[in-house]
């Protein structure tokens, strides 16, 4: 796909006021330029003392022999001055500061120079460790230079900068080690960081290693490097700046103070705690930098579906989360992963020759007709998520059935109700779906919503997911609940206050979260009807709410929170083509969709839902 990123340059100003000054004070680029012309001031004044003393001696009749020498060496000042002025011109292209003000009124700032100043550093003393271009100087493809551009260059109004995290994915042989291991170095000697510590984080030991020793080949291969920097095993040093990086195992992670870490192949990791112990250790530093880098893997329940999940909603402005950064390569939806022609939107190093289209074709044909060899390709060449998930519907496409509701009017009607209840801390949710005979929009289902959340927790979701859950809060669309976790009892009330207004048919829910509730809402005469968090009992109703909205069958009243959920929703598909909302990812927010097709499936399914007919007949022999 065209990559999934955070930033599009499109969305930039010209300079403002606001990136003058911040120029002024931050821009890398004046700092470089003041080194520069004080060099060449310096040497202005050795120029002049040397044709001073030249014209004196002249003056005074001295022979050509003693004059002419100092004429050369001015001579020669005279070109290095020249050449100061060459470089300070070429630096004037960096000068001009883009300035952008995002929707929730943040002033971000780009400065240029910035990422180029890395680049140039990773050109200069980075080398290749393998192949034919082992020990030459590291060329950087396009791809590469444009992530540490972006990283690199765009800065807060304080001058630091903007991206504590980066996620990269993209597909295998692409060279992503590599620039792992450049940027590694980068941070630990090149950063201008005091004693910084950078750390290799993976899965394991030995994961971690792989991109410790990359950088260990660099170290190695280059003289200016390997002669300020000690090299053990697991472990270098820069003694001069107290700096260090490390390749980190999965025991004794605590009590860090990281400037930098680099998260390889995270489809491997098996735990969090590596993850946790790294982005939780950063408050010492200006300006930590973690990049996490991996290739797609197959179970959206990990924690890297977790992070994938949340840097598509990131990257779709789902979520607002300003200081990470999100570079995916892989196929756009609807592209046929067979056609060649995709498969460099997944490998931008193709055009370099990293991997070689050949090698592709060779594993392509290798892989084909045999489903469990196609996943492999798909996922490690082509940068897909084999666990097979998507979209469910567009946010345009359900704000397409927005209407006003004057749930008033609906007093006594049939409605179906649905509930999805927080474990703990976050928003329950409860859904009625009025029947097509309606008095309000006849031969249209009609959506309504509720929401609640902890009063205490909604005071820290100011911001953070592109939401605030204290102004929902304050224009109703959220109901407070009393303590800093889920009040049953109040929930509980406030549903049964609410069904009592309608010919509630019945009530959907999991049993996971509300059995105890339930009990209690069917004494207050409910009718409720448990719904198993399968595939096989939610393909249907999803599916069916899909295609209501899709069918323009369905209005609803706009709610903020509601919009929130389904443009928010994933959906998982097996191999039958079946799908379910994704209920158990960290990274989702959907309680209002899963409300929605608990409160269908009772329509479906009839009152007895079973998951599997094995729980009514057994299995049979044959």
């Amino acid at each position: 796909m065209a990559p999934t990123s955070t930033q599009s340059a499109l969305t930039l100003h010209p300079s403002t006021d606001e990136a003058r000054a911040f120029g002024e004070a931050h821009a890398e680029v004046r700092h470089r330029i003041g080194e520069l012309e004080a060099r060449r001031d310096k040497l202005a004044k050795k120029c002049a003392s040397l044709r001073g003393e030249a014209a004196r001696l002249s003056k005074h009749g001295a022979q050509t022999d003693q004059v002419r020498p100092l004429e050369r060496k001015a001579d020669g000042v005279d070109k290095s001055i020249a050449q100061l002025d060459k470089q300070i011109d070429a630096l004037a292209q960096f000068r001009r500061i883009w300035g952008f003000t995002d929707d929730h009124g943040n002033n971000w700032f780009f400065d240029r120079y910035a990422g180029e100043r890395v680049i140039r550093w990773i050109e200069t003393f980075c080398v290749h460790k393998k192949g034919q271009w082992r020990g030459q100087k590291l060329k950087l493809a396009r791809w590469q230079r444009k992530i540490i551009r972006q990283i690199f260059g765009w800065k807060t109004p304080e001058g630091f900068r903007r991206f504590s995290e980066a996620w990269i994915e993209i597909a295998r042989k692409n060279g992503k080690s590599t620039l792992a291991a450049a940027i590694a170095l980068y941070l630990m000697i090149g950063d201008r960081e005091a004693a910084a510590e950078v750390y290799a984080v993976a899965g394991s030991r030995e994961q971690a290693a792989l991109v410790y020793r990359d950088a260990y080949a660099m170290v190695e291969l280059n003289p200016a490097l390997s002669e300020q920097i000690d090299l053990l095993k697991y472990e270098m040093k820069h003694p001069r700046s107290d700096s260090l990086f490390l390749a980190m195992g999965t025991k004794n992670q605590h009590g860090l103070n990281p400037s930098g870490a680099i998260g390889d192949e995270v489809h491997e990791w098996k735990k969090r705690d590596q993850y946790e112990a790294i982005t939780s250790a950063d408050g010492a530093r200006n300006q930590p930098l973690f990049v996490f880098i991996t290739t797609a893997g197959y179970d959206l329940e990990t924690l890297c579906g977790e992070l994938h999940l949340r840097a598509m909603q990131v990257a779709r402005g789902l979520v607002y989360q300003p200081d990470l950064y999100v570079r995916i390569y892989t196929l756009d939806p609807g592209d046929d992963w067979k056609d060649e022609a995709n498969w460099g939107k997944a490998n931008p190093g193709l055009e370099y020759g990293a991997p070689k289209i050949s090698a592709l074709k060779k594993a392509f044909r290798k892989a084909y007709g045999r489903p469990a060899e196609e996943n492999s390709f798909k996922r490690l060449r082509l940068n897909l998520w084999t666990d097979s998930v998507s979209g469910w519907i567009r946010r345009e496409t359900w704000l397409g059935c927005e209407k006003p509701i004057d749930f008033g009017r609906l007093k006594g009607a049939k409605c179906w109700a649905g509930l999805d209840m927080a474990l703990e801390k976050d928003l329950s949710a409860l859904v009625l779906l009025f029947e097509p005979d309606n008095a309000l929009y006849p031969g249209k289902w009609v959506v309504g919503s509720k929401f609640w959340c902890a009063g205490e927790y909604a005071k820290s979701r100011e911001s953070g997911d592109n939401i605030s859950y204290p102004k929902w809060i304050g224009q109703g669309l959220l109901v407070e609940t009393p303590g800093n976790t889920v009040d049953f009892d109040f929930i509980e009330k406030d549903i049964i206050a609410t069904l009592s207004h309608f010919d509630v048919q019945a009530l959907g829910y999991d049993k996971a979260f509300a059995h105890q509730m339930i009990q209690h809402i069917m004494a207050a005469g409910v009718h409720c009807v448990e719904v198993p968090q399968t595939i096989t009992v939610l393909a249907q109703p999803t599916a069916e709410f899909s295609r209501k909205v899709h069918g323009g069958e369905l209005v609803h009243g706009g709610h903020e929170i509601m919009n929130w959920c389904i443009a928010n929703t994933e959906v998982k598909h097996n191999v039958n083509g079946q799908y379910r909302p994704l209920k158990n990812a960290k990274a989702a927010r959907n309680d209002g969709a899963v409300a929605a097709v608990n409160a269908l499936a009772p329509v479906i399914h009839g009152e007895q839902i079973e998951d599997s007919v094995y729980k009514t007949r057994g299995a049979l022999v044959l």
